[in-house]
């Protein structure tokens, strides 16, 4: 038995030796490692390095690694708006809101009216992110989500049509990628409205894998103004292309292909993006698409033997075949700030009116905000709403601070957009009858709609969470996974070695770290957050770190089949999604706590992302293929089964009754939007009047209740004998008939 603990004794420090010996290490260790690596690692095409390597990371990489930098988080500023900004939001923005009727639009006229659409023109909302240079206002990402938030509430409609002009379009790509004859050329007009343009870049057969676009350009020579021109022909055929039949100007990606090898050096094969006039030979603009209902100005557009010189081509010739890198980079600022804005419009919004509907409207001889069932559901409106917005606001944060997070933008269209489809059904749930029934005075059924458009833009959902999240996570936010892979292709051992060492000390550091975590249920982890948030943010700490565990061993155990298990994938996507989301409600509710109210929210918030995160991790090792290796760190990252559960029912009643009174959290998040002139300011105001004659209405009761008043009698019969009785005051009467009517005028739908 000596001999055997022996020999093992010395087969430890050998190895140990190989390990901490360089040349030794590299020959026995890694080199065999990096020949198993790429005999198991797919090739990379040049559209996939560029895609991986597209766009930064930020706050979701600490998160991703196990290492949050909680006091970096504290010391960080959220983006606010400056006075230009402000002015703009209520001015302009408003006069804009003042003449959209979205009924009109929808049902009636199709389209915007020419009086808005000149508002949008004339006042420089086509160009809220150019430079002041060119004519644009050079507003931050912070007022851009701001005022794209606020016309969403109004109209979806209106909404995108501005939203377009400042996300993934012309603009965007001409001011970071143009040459200075193409922005001296163009920005000053598509800033001013007189070029309106769109980005044709989705076709019949390229959605979601935007990167296999069939539409060829081959390079060629033809003449072009009488002179023989080296240029490109291209055939194309796109669809679903916003502000397309109104477009002036056309941003188009195309395959480039060169067989005569006429770019000479200059450029490359591959996807290229170009700009092309409305009325240029072989352009053809089909009729509309009419998506959800919604008229948004949306249709086809396709080209025959279309011929566009280089300098056409956007940032000219060096740029061709550089497309694919472009637009993934001008995307990753572009999710982060459109759709979840329009989405967190609608959420707010409907957390506005939800609450205040449910305050006002009885049955049974009560508030319908006072029974349980409908606690439960205004609770998750409030807590979901409460943290897209959070996450809306840290992520454009990020944008303002010159980050553009690839990762995150991601997380935060998917999970705004999501949460916005949730929100908006559980206030249909509420509304009942009042959410159905169509007409001017229906302010849910569009942004229904318009949320399910939200789902399938800048990328459809579903391929945002199984392979866009956890896919780039791996390479923009694990700290050797990129560099493994790059020095293995390479065959640079050196390189190679250094990474794959730095895995396995962070590999094993977060084992041990989990355990101790787990164990100790994060009693001792250090954060910055003082306040009353930092068990919660502790639990983050945790679970970031098992976040880390298990992606990397997915990663060690599945390899390069794992961007094929996409179920797997969307799990892991979910943890760093939740953890991210939780994360950016610490410090939403670190800057903008008040009240009671701001901390129930925040709690709630916290408590569904923990919960989230808890369950993906599960869902993620029931199912993970090596069963012994799952049931090993569930054991070690679970010891006391699930330490995390849903809100409580006490939680929820809180949240529920702090939605339907008067609270500073309720207050910023009215400021947020349109309120004047519209049928959701009208149920407001029945909500305000409804507060200020709640000690009126309790006098009323006691007498009812007393039997001094008829119970089954009609509301104005019941004034009248508590007058007579003096139980009421005649001024007291006309202020609740006030509320009265307003309360009438809210609850009432359209007949036609």
């Amino acid at each position: 038995m000596s001999i055997f603990i022996a020999a093992i004794l010395a087969a430890v420090i050998i190895i140990i030796g190989i390990v901490y010996n360089r040349s030794y290490r590299e020959r026995f260790f890694s080199k065999p490692i990096m020949r198993w690596l790429n005999a198991r690692m797919p090739a990379l095409s040049q559209t996939e390095k560029e895609a991986l390597e597209a766009g930064e990371s930020w706050v979701e990489a600490d998160i991703f690694q196990g290492k949050i930098n909680w006091k970096a988080i504290n010391d960080l500023s959220l983006s606010e708006l400056n006075d230009d900004e402000k002015s703009f939001l209520e001015n302009e923005t408003v006069e804009l809101c003042n003449l959209i009727d979205d009924w009109k639009i929808v049902n009636e006229d199709h389209d915007l009216s020419k009086e808005a659409w000149q508002q949008i023109r004339d006042k420089g909302f086509c160009g809220l992110t150019l430079s002041k240079k060119y004519g644009g206002k050079d507003f931050s990402a912070a007022a851009v989500s701001a005022i794209v938030q606020r016309i969403a509430g109004r109209s979806f409609t209106a909404a995108i049509t501005v939203m377009v002009p400042n996300s993934l379009g012309l603009g965007e790509l001409f001011s970071h990628f143009g040459t200075k004859e193409q922005k001296e050329k163009f920005l000053p007009d598509l800033a001013s409205g007189k070029e309106l343009a769109c980005f044709a870049l989705t076709g019949p057969e390229t959605g979601s894998d935007a990167s296999s676009i069939p539409d060829q350009g081959v390079v060629c020579h033809q003449k072009f103004n009488g002179k023989k021109t080296l240029g490109v022909s291209i055939n194309f055929n796109k669809r679903y292309i916003t502000l397309a039949p109104v477009a002036t100007l056309i941003g188009l990606a195309f395959n480039l292909r060169d067989p005569s090898g006429l770019l000479q050096g200059t450029g490359r094969e591959g996807i290229t993006c170009c700009y092309l006039p409305r009325n240029y030979p072989g352009v053809s603009i089909g009729k509309r698409h009419y998506p959800c209902g919604m008229p948004i100005m949306n249709g086809p557009i396709q080209g025959e033997n279309v011929f566009v010189p280089m300098e056409w081509i956007i940032g000219g010739q060096k740029n061709a075949g550089s497309g694919w890198s472009i637009l993934m980079s001008a995307l990753s600022t572009g999710r982060a700030i459109s759709l979840p804005a329009i989405s967190q419009g609608i959420a707010t919004t409907q957390y506005i009116s939800t609450s205040a509907y449910a305050a006002i409207r009885s049955q049974f001889g009560q508030s319908i905000g006072r029974f349980e069932g409908v606690q439960e559901i205004l609770a998750r409106v409030a807590g979901l709403t409460y943290l897209s917005n959070a996450c809306r606001v840290f992520t454009y944060t990020a944008i303002d601070q010159g980050v553009k997070p690839a990762v995150a933008s991601a997380i935060a269209k998917l999970h705004v957009t999501e949460i916005g489809r949730k929100v908006i059904n559980d206030a249909l749930d509420i509304h009942g009858g009042r959410g159905v029934m169509d007409g001017p005075k229906n302010y849910l059924t569009g942004h229904y709609r318009g949320l399910l458009i939200s789902i399938t833009g800048e990328g459809a959902n579903i391929m945002t969470r199984n392979l866009i999240i956890f896919g780039q996570a791996m390479t923009r936010c694990h700290r050797y996974l990129l560099t493994l892979m790059q020095s293995a292709a390479e065959k640079d051992l050196k390189t190679f070695d250094k990474a794959f060492w730095g895995c396995v000390k962070h590999f094993v550091g977060n084992f041990f770290s989990v355990v101790w975590l787990a164990f100790t249920r994060a009693a001792f982890s250090r954060v910055f957050c003082k306040n009353e948030l930092q068990k919660e943010a502790a639990q983050i700490n945790y679970l970031s770190k098992v976040l880390s565990l298990v992606s990397d061993t997915a990663i060690m155990i599945v390899g390069g089949d794992l961007k094929k298990k996409e179920r797997i994938c969307a799990c892991l996507a979910d943890m760093l999604s939740y953890l991210y989301m939780g994360t950016a409600v610490i410090k939403y509710y670190q800057v903008n706590k008040t009240d009671e109210a701001d901390l129930h929210h925040a709690k709630w918030a916290l408590n569904y992302s923990l919960y989230e995160t808890q369950e993906a991790c599960l869902t993620f090792l029931k199912n993970f293929p090596n069963r012994f290796i799952a049931t090993v760190i569930r054991f070690f990252a679970f010891p006391y089964g699930r330490p995390f559960d849903r809100a409580s029912h006490a939680l929820e009643a809180k949240l529920a009754k702090s939605m339907q009174s008067f609270s500073a959290l309720r207050e910023r998040f009215k400021s947020e939007l349109y309120l004047d002139n519209s049928e959701i300011g009208l149920v407001e105001s029945a909500f305000e009047a409804q507060q200020s004659v709640k000690h009126i209405r309790k006098k009323l009761d006691m007498a009812i209740a007393g039997k001094h008043i008829n119970r089954k009698a009609t509301i104005h019969s019941q004034l009248e004998q508590a007058q007579a009785q003096q139980v009421l005051t005649k001024e007291e009467v006309k202020k609740y008939l006030d509320y009265w009517e307003l309360y009438w005028e809210a609850i009432n739908v359209d007949a036609f």
